[in-house]
């Protein structure tokens, strides 16, 4: 993914005011490498997130395998 790709996703979901999370279920460097350019993004692991990054970001962006993963965390 290039940076330009990653800011008009984020773009057209709303996310262009405020710190923005995205998480995934499996590191993806070219997406975090796009990402890492683009002001107030951040990619996060749903293995690695907890209660105060989520409550840092203004937005979260999660694919559906990390919302998966999120959840077998809780249940």
């Amino acid at each position: 993914a290039k940076t330009k790709e990653v800011a008009a996703l984020l773009k057209r979901f709303g996310c262009v005011k405020g710190r923005t999370m995205i998480v995934l279920d499996a590191p993806d460097a070219k997406l975090t490498l796009a990402a890492r350019n683009i002001a107030d993004v951040a990619v996060a692991l749903a293995s690695d997130i907890n209660a105060y990054t989520v409550l840092q970001a203004r937005k979260i962006v999660l694919t559906k395998p990390a919302l998966e993963k999120l959840a077998s965390r809780v249940n």
